[in-house]
């Protein structure tokens, strides 16, 4: 099932850079499909094929000097005509970048007359084209990621997204909170989103709905903990990037198993197995695993030493003492 998301609040989220010119009404009955923003040149031209009619559509100034070189040709009648093959083909919103500059009034009569004719909400932004599109098309990207849930403890750790699973009961949230107190952030707790975002990578944070209940945390012989409350409103973050997955497990095996992969939305993404043991500092491992993964990340720039090489040589040395 395709995703989809309310133009009311692609809106908010442009965070007042977008406002409302014509059609405020049909806001809230309009929603977008596909993360991609056009702009209309060709079919203002009267070449309608191919169509996006499913994506917003940006008016730079490039076609306003076209509908300017339309209206000296044939008056407000041919802009009408041209911007008609626009609105007739019913995209989610026209919105026009740069507004006030080089938006004569004859250009928004039509364009008030076109939105009431066809239902079709026209936009504004005081920013330039380019840089709208790259902003709106990021946040569309956001909002329309493929998506999945899942069960879980997500937390940063020296900048290394960690999402910590396991059984009920296997201390999940007891290694988060230890992790927290020794100044690590907290991103969700029982519940995590994860979401295909940028298209090369996952991005975790809390659900949507729940905003009252972010940043608490349920642990065993406590109670509910709200976790700004204890340690300040630095101990939280609202997402972060997904990198690894430390699954805690109470079944028999190898005190250590890993790194395998597991795929995530079409991602794949390394996971350690922690054998639960009491007397193991379980918040300490799963710190160290983060530390582990992010030095592994950076062995281009910072060498690692590799054990079987140093190994290799003392007993190369080993042998050549041997022979004198």
């Amino acid at each position: 099932m395709r995703i989809k998301v309310a133009l009311s609040r692609v809106i908010d989220e442009m965070e007042g850079r977008v406002r409302t010119l014509f059609g405020g009404g049909f806001v809230k009955r309009k929603s977008v499909r596909t993360p991609y923003v056009s702009r209309p040149a060709l079919i203002l031209t009267g070449f309608t094929k191919e169509f996006p009619r499913d994506r917003i559509q940006v008016l730079g100034l490039t076609e306003r000097e076209y509908l300017l070189h339309v209206k000296s040709s044939g008056g407000e009648g041919g802009v009408y005509r041209s911007l008609k093959l626009l609105f007739e083909r019913r995209p989610p919103a026209v919105i026009l970048a740069r507004y006030g500059r080089k938006t004569p009034r004859y250009l928004l009569r039509v364009m008030e007359n076109l939105s009431r004719e066809f239902k079709i909400p026209v936009l504004a932004t005081d920013m330039e084209t380019a840089p709208f599109i790259s902003t709106l098309s990021d946040r569309l990207q956001y909002l329309l990621a493929q998506r999945t849930y899942v069960h879980g403890v997500m937390v940063e750790i020296h900048g290394v997204g960690v999402l910590i699973t396991g059984k009920a009961g296997a201390g999940k949230s007891e290694s988060a909170l230890e992790l927290i107190r020794r100044g690590h952030r907290l991103i969700a707790d029982d519940i995590v989103l994860v979401k295909r975002y940028p298209p090369t990578s996952l991005y975790a944070e809390p659900p949507p709905g729940r905003e009252d209940l972010m940043f608490f945390m349920f642990i065993r012989g406590i109670g509910t903990v709200y976790v700004p409350h204890y340690f300040g409103v630095g101990a939280v973050r609202r997402g972060y990037e997904l990198n690894v997955i430390v699954h805690l497990s109470d079944e028999e095996g190898d005190e250590f198993s890993g790194p395998q992969e597991v795929e995530i939305l079409g991602i794949r993404v390394p996971k350690y197995t922690v054998r639960l043991h009491p007397l193991k500092a379980t918040a300490t491992v799963v710190e160290g695993m983060a530390l582990h993964f992010k030095a592994h990340t950076l062995k281009g720039i910072i060498r690692l030493p590799d054990m079987k090489e140093i190994l290799f040589s003392r007993l190369q040395g080993g042998r050549a003492d041997s022979k004198t």
